[in-house]
């Protein structure tokens, strides 16, 4: 074994080391170094008899350095190459978007135009059958309207000027020409019409001279005249809905005053609607009054219940708001009818007429605006009960 060969060797790959460290853009030494001869050993550049750990760290570092740089610098080009791409995608689905908005937008256009030739052929369509059905129905409206004409024997509109018959009109609200109307067609309808105002007006002036006939509203006991009766049950309860009105105008001022009460800011709009409803309520109610309507069974039960109010017997009242508002009927459980017999407890169900001649009949069961106004009833009745105590 030549041991002089191997320490030549592994100086020689010292040295190699020791020179790249110190010297890393030289060229490297010729990688045989079983040949390496004295001549060769003396041209490597001087290397010094020591290196210290913090060079090699060093050099160790600025290696990494180098690679993760060359790595970075490959990062950004692969960030710049899929920028690119994203914005080359972007642009070719902003131009599919824009043609697929164009290609609808087209169709629609057409669409429309296509609608827009329909509704123009079926309106020429049918003004071309009104021309032909228009002329008939204009000759029966016109074979009418000389038949009314005739009948009125040429009273005050035979001889009213167009421009008086327009002003009528608009004052009664209605419309001033009809379609295809001509204009004895019109002033026979302005004559329909007065008759018919003409009519309401008379009965609110019949109604009116009841009123004044009636001095009070106090209730008699006895009912031997019914229409007195219907006057002041009418005037009891607008008294009542005014007093209503004036205690809730009162509290509306107070809370106006005391701004700093926000509940007793907030009470008012809530009664003033309720008060509103409860009006709406109670219109079929004042209407039936007013025509004297009411059948028997609603208007003797409806009468002592505003007589007690008015005596302040509040108990009494109430019962007698339950028993004309669910009557004295009973509620059927099951099969009423299960034999081929009459019960004698049939009546009690069916609502028939008992014994004492009262109906076992639910009012608040009829229809909706019965129901309504009893529940307006029953609301005028708290509030006599909070204002009026007993």
């Amino acid at each position: 074994m030549d041991f002089s060969a191997l320490l030549s060797a592994e100086i020689a790959r010292k040295k190699k080391a020791a020179a790249a460290i110190t010297n890393p853009n030289a060229s490297p030494p010729p990688s045989s170094t079983a040949t390496l001869s004295s001549a060769a050993t003396s041209s490597l550049p001087p290397v010094p008899r020591y290196l210290r750990r913090a060079d090699i760290e060093s050099s160790r570092a600025a290696a990494y350095r180098a690679e993760q740089a060359a790595l970075e610098a490959r990062r950004h080009e692969e960030h710049l190459r899929r920028e690119r791409e994203r914005e080359k995608e972007e642009r070719a689905r902003e131009q599919r978007r824009a043609e697929a908005e164009r290609r609808h937008n087209d169709a629609k256009r057409a669409r429309e135009e296509k609608e827009e030739k329909e509704r123009d052929a079926k309106r020429k369509r049918k003004s071309t059958n009104m021309g032909v059905s228009g002329v008939k129905n204009i000759e029966n409206e016109d074979a009418c309207t000389d038949q009314d004409t005739k009948a009125s024997d040429n009273d005050e509109f035979d001889t009213l000027p167009e421009e008086e018959i327009t002003i009528r009109l608009r004052t009664l609200g209605e419309p001033i020409h009809l379609f295809a109307e001509t204009t004895a067609q019109q002033r026979a309808r302005l004559r329909r019409l007065s008759a018919t105002r003409t009519a309401a007006q008379l009965a609110n002036v019949a109604f009116a001279a009841k009123l004044a006939a009636v001095p009070d509203f106090m209730i008699s006991k006895h009912e031997d005249d019914v229409e007195k009766v219907y006057i002041q049950m009418y005037k009891y309860i607008v008294y009542l809905l005014e007093q209503w009105a004036g205690v809730l105008d009162n509290v509306g001022r107070s809370a106006a005053a005391d701004d700093e009460d926000a509940d007793r800011g907030r009470a008012p709009d809530k009664a003033l609607a309720t008060l509103a409803q409860t009006k709406s309520y109670l219109t079929p109610l004042l209407r039936h009054l007013r025509d004297e309507s009411l059948p028997a069974g609603i208007r003797t039960p409806l009468a002592a219940l505003f007589r007690h109010l008015q005596r302040r017997s509040y108990r009494s009242a109430n019962d007698t708001y339950l028993r004309l508002s669910i009557g004295n009927a009973a509620w059927p459980i099951g099969v009423t009818a299960v034999g081929i017999h009459e019960r004698s407890a049939r009546e009690r169900i069916t609502g028939q007429s008992t014994e004492e001649g009262e109906d076992n009949v639910a009012h608040v069961m009829s229809d909706d605006r019965t129901r309504k106004w009893l529940t307006a009833v029953k609301r005028l009745i708290t509030f006599v009960e909070s204002q009026w105590p007993e």
